[in-house]
Formats: C-alpha cells, sequence, structure tokens
C-alpha cells in the first residue's frame, strides 16, 4: 500500500476493503493459533526475559488492560489527530492481512466497516513508549472492537459516544478476542508483521522470538544514525568556525561581501553549502586582492630603496607583504574603510625600522601612509567589482571540490552574493550584474531543493570518489 494511498484515505476513509488474497491467508492462518489454544506459549514482556504464561489469550487481556488509559477526560486534553488514528487503522488492517499475524478475518471486516463509517477512538497524544513502540494507539483500536464502554469513540459527524454504542451503532457486536488476535492488534515488529509468534501459513507453523529476526539489520542500521548523527554535527563545527573572525582566518564575520556593519549574510543561516561557497570565493577574492596590492605597493616603495641591491629590495618587499597579509587578516571584522586605515598604520613601521637597519630615516611617515590607504581602499573596490562579473575561483579549487562548487555556482545558478545590494527591496535596481535580486532565504531554498530531489548526490559520489585532489593555480 503506497504511501500516498495511506494519506488520502486516511482523510476520507469510505472507499477501504479487503481483497481476496489476503482474506484466504488470514483464515488459515488462524488455525495454528485456534489449535494451540490451550497449550502454553511464551510472550514477550519488555523487560528482557521470556515469561511462561498460560495461553496468548490470557497474556492478551493483560496486555491490553495495562494499555487501555482512563479516557474519560481524554477529550479534554491534547488527542491524536483523526487523520493520523485513520491512518494508524488502515495500516493496522493491510499488516494483519498478510497473514503472519493469526488474527480473524471478521476482526479486519470490523475495522474496515468502522474506518468507513468514520468511526475512531479518541487516543491520547501521550502515550507510552516501551521496547516494541508505542502501544497505546493499538491498544484503544483493540478496546474499540470489544466495545469497552471505557473506550470514548468520535463518529464522522463529531459526535462523541462510548465504544459499545459505537458499536451499536455501526451494526457489529463487541468482538471477543481469540488466542493471539490481542497482541497482534498491538504489538508491531519486523517487515510490518505483528509480534511474536508469527504464524507461517503453508506450513501451519508458530515461530516464537521472530521479532528478533530483526536484530542484525537494527544493528547495522543504528551504526549508520550514529555516523549520520556525527556527519550533522561535524558539518554544523566547520559552519559554525566558518563564519566566525576569529577562527576563518581573516574571512569577514559571517562570510560578507561588503562591510560587517552593514551586511550579515549567513548570520543564523545552517546552509552549509551556501556558506562554504560563499567562502571560497571571498577567500579567492582576498587572494586576488593581496596580490595586486603587492604589485602596486612597489611603485610607492621604490622611491625610498634606491640605494639597495635588488636582494635586499626584494626582501624588504616580502616583509612588508607578510606584514599586510596579517594585518588584513586580523582585521577582518572592520570595515573596508577602517581597515584600510589599519593596514597602512600597521605596514609604515616595519618599512622604517628596515630602513633605520641601513643607517635611512624617513623625514615624514603620514605622506606615505596616506598614500598606501588611498592605494588599498582603491585597489580592493575595483578587484572586488572584476571579481562579480568573472570569479576566477575554480582555479583554485581541487577536482572534489570543484565538482560540487560548479554544481551550485552554475547548474544552480546560486551566485556569490554581493551583499546589501542584492536586497530585493533595495531602489536603486532589480538586477545585481544582470541576474534577479532574491533573498539569501531563496538562494538556500535552491539548494535544499536540490538536496531533496537527489540532484546533488551524482556529484557528491563523484567527489568522493576522486583519490587525488589536484590543484590548479592560475
Amino acid at each position: 500500500m503506497p504511501l500516498r494511498d495511506t494519506d488520502h484515505l486516511s482523510g476520507c476513509g469510505r472507499h477501504v476493503a479487503a481483497v481476496s488474497d489476503p482474506n484466504r491467508d488470514v483464515c488459515r492462518s488462524t488455525k495454528p493459533s485456534e489449535s494451540s489454544h490451550h497449550s502454553p506459549t511464551h510472550a514477550y514482556q519488555t523487560c528482557d526475559v521470556w515469561r511462561k504464561v498460560q495461553s496468548i489469550k490470557d497474556c492478551g487481556f493483560i496486555l491490553l488492560h495495562g494499555s487501555d488509559l482512563d479516557v474519560a477526560s481524554v477529550i479534554a486534553v491534547a488527542n491524536i489527530p483523526v487523520t493520523c488514528v485513520r491512518a494508524a487503522m488502515l495500516i493496522r488492517c493491510n499488516t494483519l492481512l498478510r497473514g503472519h499475524s493469526g488474527v480473524c478475518l471478521e476482526l479486519v471486516q470490523a475495522l474496515l466497516l468502522l474506518l468507513r463509517k468514520g468511526m475512531t477512538p479518541i487516543v491520547p497524544l501521550r502515550g507510552s513508549i516501551s521496547a516494541s513502540g508505542d502501544l497505546i494507539p493499538p491498544s484503544y483500536l483493540a478496546g474499540m472492537l470489544e466495545g469497552n464502554p471505557d473506550i470514548r469513540v468520535r463518529t464522522s459527524t463529531s459526535f462523541v459516544l462510548s465504544a459499545d454504542k459505537a458499536l451499536e451503532l455501526a451494526g457489529l457486536e463487541p468482538i471477543t478476542l481469540g488466542p493471539k488476535e490481542d497482541l497482534g492488534l498491538v504489538n508491531v515488529e519486523l517487515n510490518s508483521a505483528s509480534d511474536n509468534p508469527i504464524i507461517d501459513i503453508k506450513s501451519g507453523e508458530v515461530y516464537s522470538g521472530a521479532n528478533f529476526i530483526s536484530s542484525s539489520v537494527a544493528n547495522g542500521m543504528e551504526k549508520s544514525r550514529l555516523a549520520l548523527q556525527m556527519v550533522g554535527k561535524l558539518l554544523f563545527s566547520l559552519s559554525s568556525e566558518l563564519i566566525n573572525p576569529t577562527l576563518n582566518r581573516g574571512l569577514p564575520p559571517n562570510v560578507v561581501t561588503d562591510d560587517p556593519s552593514l551586511s550579515f549574510t549567513t548570520k543564523m543561516c545552517a546552509a552549509h553549502l551556501f556558506a562554504v561557497c560563499q567562502a571560497l570565493d571571498l577567500r579567492v577574492l582576498h587572494m586576488t586582492y593581496l596580490k595586486t596590492l603587492r604589485t602596486k605597493l612597489v611603485s610607492k616603495v621604490l622611491p625610498f630603496l634606491n640605494g639597495f641591491d635588488d636582494q635586499v629590495a626584494e626582501g624588504i618587499y616580502e616583509r612588508l607583504h607578510e606584514n599586510i597579509v596579517k594585518s588584513w587578516n586580523a582585521s577582518a571584522c572592520f570595515d573596508l574603510q577602517e581597515r584600510c586605515k589599519i593596514l597602512s598604520k600597521e605596514t609604515i613601521p616595519v618599512l622604517r625600522d628596515h630602513l633605520e637597519e641601513h643607517e635611512m630615516h624617513f623625514v615624514s611617515t603620514r605622506p606615505l601612509q596616506r598614500d598606501l590607504e588611498n592605494l588599498a581602499y582603491p585597489t580592493f573596490t575595483q578587484t572586488r567589482s572584476e571579481f562579480f562579473v568573472k570569479p576566477p575561483t575554480k582555479q583554485f579549487l581541487g577536482r572534489a571540490s570543484l565538482g560540487l562548487y560548479c554544481f551550485v555556482r552554475e547548474e544552480l545558478g546560486v551566485h556569490f552574493h554581493q551583499g546589501l545590494v542584492e536586497h530585493p527591496g533595495r531602489k536603486a535596481s532589480g538586477k545585481a550584474n544582470g541576474r534577479e535580486k532574491r533573498t539569501i532565504g531563496s538562494w538556500v531554498s535552491i539548494i535544499y531543493t536540490a538536496l531533496t530531489n537527489d540532484q546533488v548526490w551524482g556529484h557528491l559520489v563523484e567527489a568522493l570518489g576522486s583519490r587525488t585532489c589536484q590543484v590548479r593555480l592560475v
């Protein structure tokens, strides 16, 4: 029974019936239970021991008695929605019709009749979780079929009456549950077949302990669950470090493109793939900027190094560049204007110290500091503008990361976020560099849709299968 049919029928419940073949299976499966009516049987208890009882029938009465709650005041408290109860009734009927549970056909037909008439028990939202799951909702189904006056039933007109009155209204007699039927109604285990013992229809054998067949599968899936949980924790840690300026080695807070005082970008955003691609672009942008700034710095410093040979001058350029990189990374939390001031202010003392080592002195450091500041600011804005048009990030990525990056940037069309200018509410223009303006949530939704539609898995498998991570540098 597909999930969509379950969802549809749980809303109406008007057109459900048992087909012929499973009917025969159900009838055959009840014979071993009837023949063993008076024989001792083992029933599963929630306390890791097998306790011998006189019969499955006696065990069933104990189980139902322990599961039925006092529902006199259930109507006044939260209870499970009607559609969910109908879905539970429908799924349980489909399970019982498979013929493994030793439940008679009349019981299933009674459940289907109540489902068609829109009669559902009122089940408390908060039940009890045992070793076999939540036994409370199915126990109310069994209590309704027994005509238990303590069970409240809601009709299709939302009228509430006791279970015995509901059965009378539906034209049904209260059902006395036979061997295995109460346990089969309440409990459920592997492959949607009810709890042990399981009935083999062909041979007529009764197998106890059948619910433990799934232990190997459960153990394997437990390891898978823990692995997925650890991957989730790892992604959360990586994302947290990525947007933290004290841990991301010089990237702006929340990987913003413009000033941190204006934009927030990935603040409180758990979209790891979006943040990673944004961080990759920002890293390449800053690398390109620092490389360009170093080239332009030579023209500003060259007049002060005329008396030095080429090797000494190159060493001074290298020290200045190292200081610029250090200052740039340390000032990531500041806006661009303030960041350039800090850069120029911290670079001049390095040049002065090198000149003093060679018995040369500055007449005044302020002009050079001002020139360096005026050089750093427009160089970054120009580099950023060129980057917006044609980002060279792909040239710096390895084979594995390149596949996922191209998937996000090219296949999905989620481009590098340019900051506050991309906010759709800005009046300047309806587009940013020729593309439509959207909120960050809209871009993240595109990635989320691709994940739910399984579009990304081919690229992910290809990335994980890359044995080498070749880096291509310009």
